[in-house]
């Protein structure tokens, strides 16, 4: 499973929606600061990697997964 999908699929998980609209933002899905914790921690068990509570604020899917895939990516450098 390759970082994007992992993140959509913990998403999904999370908020309990089986299809995730990467291209709406997380709130509009449902996402609150539980929901943040929960999966700014099992990604951190994955990858290592830690994003602040903030960037999930007003942004969409794609963009939570973009942020932490240049993070990953900067750590692997």
């Amino acid at each position: 499973m390759d970082i994007q999908s992992f993140i959509i699929n913990e998403i999904s998980k999370t908020l309990e929606i089986p299809d995730i609209d990467i291209n709406k933002k997380f709130e509009e899905l449902g996402g609150d600061s539980l929901a943040v914790v929960e999966i700014r921690g099992e990604i951190n068990n994955k990858y290592n990697v830690d994003v602040d509570y903030s960037t999930f604020l007003d942004k969409t899917v794609r963009e939570i997964c973009d942020i932490y895939m240049a993070k990953i990516a900067q750590k692997g450098k």
